[in-house]
C-alpha cells in the first residue's frame, strides 16, 4: 500500500497520523522535484507519444517555467497546455503558470471555456464536495438538476426541449477530465474522485470561497439523494 500525503502546513495532521499508525523512518520517502534535464526527458517522451513537436521558443518557455517549479504535477499540466498551442501562436511568459496551483487555475480557465464555465465548475464542486466521489450517473443527474448549468445549456441550444445534460456534454468534459480524476470501486460502484490534493484546494478557493454557495450546493445534494 502507497498513502501520498503534503508535507505542509495545511496537511500536517494528516502526516502526524500516519506516521503515528506506522511509525518506521524507512517507509517514508520525501519526493523532491525533477531535475530539470530529467523533467525536460520527460516533456519530450509525452510529445513523441502525443506526435507533436514545439517551436523553439515555445521550448524555452517550457524550459523556464520548469526552472521555476518542477514537481511532476505542475510538468505535467504545463505540457496538458504546450499541447493545445499552434506553431503560428504568439506565446509569452505571462501566458505560463509560476506554480502548480496557477496552472490548474489555467486549466480549470481552459475548461470553462471549452464546456461552458456552469457545467464545468458544477462538475469540479460536485467531485469536490463528497468524501469519496461520485458515479458518473449521480455527476450527470446532479448536474440535470442544477438551474445554472441547465440555463447555460439551454441558452446556447434554445431550441431543444432539453430535460437533461445531453450525454455528447457529458462524454467530452470526462474526456478533458480524464488526466486529473481518479475512478475507483466502492461498494461495488465506480466513482470518480480528483486524484491530487490540490485540485481539491483549488476548487475550494475558486468556487467555494463563500458560505451562500457552499449551503446551495449542500442543499442541492441533499434533495438529490433524499429523492
Amino acid at each position: 500500500m502507497i498513502i501520498s500525503v503534503q508535507d505542509d502546513a495545511n496537511h500536517h495532521q494528516q502526516l502526524k497520523a500516519i506516521k503515528n499508525a506506522f511509525p518506521i523512518n524507512s517507509f517514508y520517502i520525501e519526493l523532491q522535484p525533477l531535475a530539470i534535464d530529467t523533467a525536460l526527458q520527460i516533456v519530450d517522451d509525452w510529445l513523441y507519444v502525443k506526435s507533436r513537436t514545439l517551436t523553439s521558443q515555445q521550448r524555452q518557455l517550457i524550459s523556464s517555467a520548469i526552472l521555476r517549479c518542477s514537481l511532476p504535477l505542475f510538468i505535467k499540466l504545463i505540457f496538458n497546455q504546450a499541447i493545445q498551442w499552434h506553431s503560428y501562436d504568439s506565446i509569452s511568459q505571462a501566458d505560463l503558470p509560476f506554480d502548480t496551483a496557477s496552472a490548474i487555475h489555467k486549466l480549470f480557465d481552459r475548461l470553462e471555456m471549452i464546456h461552458g464555465k456552469a457545467l464545468f465548475s458544477r462538475t469540479a464542486i460536485y467531485i469536490t464536495s463528497t468524501r469519496y466521489g461520485l458515479t458518473e450517473n449521480e455527476i450527470q443527474d446532479l448536474l440535470s438538476c442544477d438551474h445554472q448549468v441547465m440555463e447555460e445549456i439551454h441558452r446556447y441550444q434554445p431550441d431543444q426541449a432539453i430535460i437533461a445534460v445531453p450525454a455528447l456534454l457529458w462524454l467530452r468534459l470526462k474526456h478533458d477530465l480524464n488526466d486529473y480524476v481518479l475512478e475507483h470501486e466502492i461498494n461495488g460502484l465506480t466513482v470518480m474522485r480528483w486524484y491530487h490534493q490540490q485540485f481539491i484546494e483549488v476548487v475550494r478557493q475558486r468556487y467555494l470561497s463563500n458560505d451562500q454557495i457552499q449551503e446551495e450546493i449542500h442543499s442541492q445534494c441533499a434533495n438529490y439523494y433524499i429523492g
